[in-house]
């Protein structure tokens, strides 16, 4: 090869910002405007570079399958490796963050791939000689703008707000003059936060949520570690969906056909989960995951079969690749599809309908209707599988049910008090809504002797209130609406924080109709549900939320990945 200069190499591929000492090592490539780079510490970083991005991915997919199919992580066991794995991606994303600034000191902002003999990169060029190898680009953002980090951020502030003593007069005006409901009134400083114990929980699981959200995004920022992690997720999704259908066939009421839930008798385990309404919350996301593949797919295979071909040639394209692949993408998306039905689970479906409808509306603008089309069509068929005559039995009893949610939404409401600004706090639902004093003693009379009062009195919150209108319902952690729980625990601050959030995800996906719909769909179905507080769910969603939709994911409108 021959030795080129640094002025050279700014004139024909514009990387002349290399410094001096690297000219010698620069090569003039046979195919023009690239350069070569062989440096021995240029191909150190380069190699570890490539060896932390790897590491990244496959980090990141253990951590999404191995929340999931261990029981959706509800359990503390499953709880600790999953943050422990947290913490070691966080380590590497900043080690390789690190490796992108070395290598921008003495490549600039350029491309690079490495050369088939792994001696040398090739600057600006994806594919050397024509052959695909790992390529890098190091004009991407160091810290890219994921939509949740900001609000993710202000909602974390106003956590720990509520964890900080306020005077009386402050903390009466953000959350009444009430400790707890029914309890006597504070007159000293006080946290806002009923439980600053859970509050400070809950706030490590948002810390933990957002590292995720922030190391997805730094390994999801190019167009193809997105297609390989959607093409995960719908593999993931065809594993869950195997699962859950074959245990419904066998009827079993065990998970794995071996673990009984502590939760309850396990009556509606479906897949790892132990109810079949945590699992149709994960296949929320999924299968609009799956369809968006078989799109992308599909419009290869039309593209070659070509605009007037007859019935042979659509036929005899199937055998090329581009059929095989749509006749592959089909089969996680039927079962994908499928399983979320054999679920029966009202709010997942409805919610599901609502995101495959902006789907569809979005295709619909850009023309693509053959793509929505089939969307409908795997439903129609996942619906004849398992029959409509369960779907409607499920749904007619919606009025039936439906009381005991709405009476817990309208209790919480009332016992609010005067703690609409400022909450209860953070993850404090259980301790101020469905705990009570078991009784206090009348005023002016002499404590028990222990250890007869220390037993009783010194606990706080040892009873449970029971709804009078729904006197059955003798236990309930959740509002099973995360957006009356939301308000309930951080008020309208908290709340407007929160939707915020939402309409920043909404915003960055809708590139994407298939993104699109399965966020869409989280957030529909967040109003008879609480799926955002399992492990599994919020891992999977803050990946989702941290893609960028680019050309070939799924989507039809190219969008820079920078």
């Amino acid at each position: 090869m021959v030795h080129g200069t640094a002025t050279g190499l700014d004139e024909a591929s514009g990387s002349g910002n290399l410094p001096p000492q690297m000219a010698a090592t620069i090569h003039a490539g046979p195919a023009g405007p690239a350069g070569a780079v062989s440096d021995g510490t240029v191909l150190s970083l380069a190699r570890a570079l490539r060896v932390l991005s790897v590491l990244l991915g496959a980090g990141l997919a253990l951590l999404v399958a191995g929340s999931a199919l261990a029981f959706g992580a509800v359990h503390p066991w499953a709880r600790a490796p999953l943050f422990e794995l947290t913490a070691v991606l966080a380590v590497l994303a900043a080690a390789r963050t690190l490796a992108v600034v070395l290598l921008r000191r003495r490549l600039g902002r350029s491309r690079f791939a490495f050369h088939a003999s792994g001696r040398w990169v090739m600057l600006d060029v994806e594919e050397p000689y024509g052959i695909r190898t790992w390529s890098f680009d190091l004009d991407r953002p160091l810290v890219p703008s994921v939509p949740l980090l900001l609000p993710g951020l202000v909602f974390a502030l106003w956590v720990v707000v509520q964890m900080v003593p306020l005077p009386p007069t402050l903390a009466d005006a953000l959350a009444g003059a009430e400790t707890l409901p029914g309890a006597e009134k504070a007159t000293g400083w006080r946290t806002l936060s009923v439980s600053v114990a859970q509050t400070a929980t809950g706030l490590f699981f948002l810390a933990w949520a957002l590292v995720v959200h922030v190391v997805a995004s730094t390994i999801l920022g190019g167009r193809e570690s997105e297609r390989r992690f959607r093409r995960f997720v719908s593999i993931l999704g065809l594993v869950l969906a195997i699962v859950g259908l074959a245990q419904m066939a066998t009827g079993t009421h065990r998970v794995y056909w071996f673990f009984k839930p502590w939760e309850g008798a396990g009556e509606h385990i479906f897949g790892p989960f132990v109810d079949r309404d945590h699992f149709a919350f994960y296949m929320l996301m999924v299968t609009p995951i799956a369809f968006g593949l078989f799109a992308h797919a599909y419009r290869r295979y039309r593209a070659r079969v070509g605009q007037r071909a007859n019935r042979r040639r659509w036929l005899v394209t199937l055998s090329r690749p581009e059929g095989l692949a749509t006749l592959y993408a089909t089969v996680p998306a039927l079962a994908a599809v499928g399983s979320l039905i054999a679920t029966t689970s009202r709010g997942a479906l409805i919610a599901f309908t609502g995101g495959l409808a902006l789907a569809a509306l979005s295709l619909w603008r850009r023309r693509a209707v053959p793509v929505w089309a089939f969307a409908a069509v795997f439903t129609l068929v996942a619906l004849s599988w398992f029959g409509t005559d369960r779907i409607e039995s499920r749904m007619r009893r919606v009025a039936e049910d439906s009381p005991g949610r709405t009476v817990i939404w309208h209790d919480t409401l009332d016992r609010m008090g005067g703690r609409w600004i400022g909450g209860s706090g953070f993850n404090t639902f259980d301790v101020a809504m469905y705990r009570a004093s078991a009784w206090a003693l009348p005023a002016g009379a002499t404590p028990w002797s222990d250890p007869y009062e220390t037993t009783i009195v010194g606990v706080a919150r040892v009873g449970f209130r029971t709804p009078e209108a729904i006197p059955g319902l003798w236990w309930y952690r959740e509002a099973h609406n995360d957006y009356v729980q939301l308000l309930t625990e951080t008020g309208t601050v908290g709340l407007l924080l929160a939707l915020w959030a939402a309409a920043r995800v909404l915003s960055s996906v809708r590139a994407d109709p298939w993104l699109l719909a399965a966020a869409a769909a989280v957030f529909m179905h967040e109003f008879v549900d609480f799926g955002l507080h399992l492990p599994a769910i919020v891992a999977l969603f803050m990946c989702l939320a941290a893609i960028r939709p680019s050309e070939g994911g799924g989507g039809s409108r190219t969008v820079p990945a920078g």
